[in-house]
């Protein structure tokens, strides 16, 4: 891991707030959490979704669809709201995790764009998992005031497609373009994000340009305006509305956001925030 956390059993550094609403919709939850085996979660039902990392320790996941994984460092599990499931705690194991959890209502708008892996229990390298980042957020819902949750919210679900995005990087090539991307995400709507995530690279803006594109398939810029589509559409289902999120995303106005955003996926972001509300 990139940093360090411990805790010793049944300790926790987690914090628990809520955007309006009831629990199952409004809850805005992320955190360290230290378990023994009497810790074991069976057959548990959560409203909300919730996603966690095992950083240490061992168990099992099991549940309502016959899904059965041992679980190790490196395993994430997804808690989908309202499946029945038991995570099983094996004794003496250290078990540590952190985890994120957000509202039923977001994580379905979520999964209906395809953006979250319709597995509950998948691998990524653990040595890759951001403990800063992770801190960072920690220290974010902690802090902000009720006024500014909805950033946040977008920030805790970025980190949860991170971490599913970190399950398909494993060779040579797959981890330079992992790195690559990570460089182009600090800042997608800075104009000279490709040429510093080319300086992280220590390679020059062109034979970096070539790469990428050869690799991904698209050049970087077309990358980060990909990234920051994304962002304005967790935004925009995350309840801001058109003119705090062109705010957030460094626009100038709603009007130049809403062409950029419409000429990229096909519709304004108010016919997709309507559409996506349902």
């Amino acid at each position: 891991m990139r940093g360090e956390y411990k805790l010793k059993a049944d300790e926790s550094d987690n914090i628990y707030r809520y955007i309006g609403g009831e629990e199952a919709d409004g809850i805005l939850s992320c955190g360290y959490m230290a378990k023994s085996a009497k810790k074991t979660q069976s057959n548990f039902v959560i409203p909300y979704y919730s996603c966690f990392l095992l950083l240490s320790g061992s168990g099992e996941y099991q549940d309502e669809q016959g899904v059965h994984e041992k679980l190790s460092p490196g395993c994430v599990v997804q808690r989908i709201p309202d499946r029945v499931h038991t995570t099983k705690v094996e004794e003496g194991s250290g078990w540590l995790e952190f985890y994120v959890s957000f509202g039923r209502s977001f994580y379905r708008a979520l999964a209906s764009v395809g953006l979250l892996s319709a597995s509950p229990v998948f691998r990524i390298n653990p040595e890759g998992f951001p403990v800063p980042e992770c801190n960072r957020l920690l220290n974010r819902i902690k802090q902000a005031a009720d006024s500014e949750l909805f950033p946040v919210l977008t920030e805790a679900q970025n980190l949860v497609l991170a971490l599913m995005s970190e399950a398909s990087g494993t060779g040579a090539e797959e981890e330079w373009t992992a790195r690559a991307c990570k460089l182009l995400e600090q800042n997608p709507g800075n104009a000279d994000a490709a040429r510093g995530a080319a300086a992280g690279m220590a390679m020059g803006y062109e034979s970096f340009r070539k790469l990428f594109k050869q690799r991904t398939g698209m050049s970087p810029g077309a990358y980060c305006m990909e990234r920051k589509m994304r962002t304005a559409k967790l935004m925009l289902l995350s309840g801001q509305t058109v003119k705090q999120t062109a705010q957030n995303l460094g626009y100038a106005d709603a009007y130049i956001f809403s062409r950029q955003f419409k000429k990229h996926t096909g519709v304004t972001p108010g016919s997709f925030r309507r559409d996506k509300k349902g």
